[in-house]
């Protein structure tokens, strides 16, 4: 993808966001007590650096790519006050090699957030994860950073989407670091 296509999608996404928010709602953060699951990475398309090259995977439904860390995870977390939230998401799934070997995997990554309203139908969510993924008898530590938006479609229910980096922080795994643009959805309890 050349840079200028690049910017044309995160100016549509940006107009997205604008359009959608409303600047007469106040900036308030989500409720404490609040409870989300969500079905995160649904749609990604992401860039995995290697030493010496990049790949770039497109995976819709947690269908096998190349890049273990870009299958569908399932989200649960708390708001233990208005704003934070605590929670974890895990992700397990296949991996299909270039070759002829298949296998699974587990990724287990806790993590904090804090989200705020942009308006009466947007909220942004950024999180922070640090965990573990294994796979094959070889276990890595993973950092995980999210930016996501949330279009609320009513109280309960939101399409989550926006920007995410994991690294992996063994340099035997794979990839030096997965930056890609996802989209899953969220349910509020």
């Amino acid at each position: 993808m050349t840079t200028f296509k690049s910017g044309i999608l995160v100016a549509a996404a940006l107009s997205c966001v604008i359009t959608l928010s409303n600047e007469a709602s106040a900036i308030e953060p989500i409720s404490e007590g609040t409870l989300m699951l969500s079905a995160e990475r649904m749609v990604s398309s992401n860039f995995s650096f290697y030493p010496g090259g990049m790949d770039w995977d497109n995976q819709i439904f947690g269908a096998p790519g190349n890049v273990p860390l870009g299958a569908p995870r399932l989200g649960l977390d708390y708001f233990i006050v208005n704003g934070l939230s605590l929670g974890a998401h895990i992700g397990t799934g296949l991996y299909v090699d270039q070759g002829d070997s298949t296998w699974g995997y587990v990724a287990v990554l806790p993590r904090i957030g804090y989200a705020f309203s942009l308006g009466s139908v947007i909220d942004f969510w950024p999180r922070l994860s640090a965990g573990f993924l294994h796979a094959r008898n070889n276990t890595t530590g993973v950092i995980s950073i999210e930016a996501m938006f949330l279009a609320n479609l009513d109280d309960r229910f939101a399409i989550e989407f926006g920007p995410a980096l994991d690294v992996p922080l063994s340099s035997t795994w794979g990839p030096d670091a997965i930056v890609g643009a996802n989209a899953g959805f969220v349910v509020r309890f």
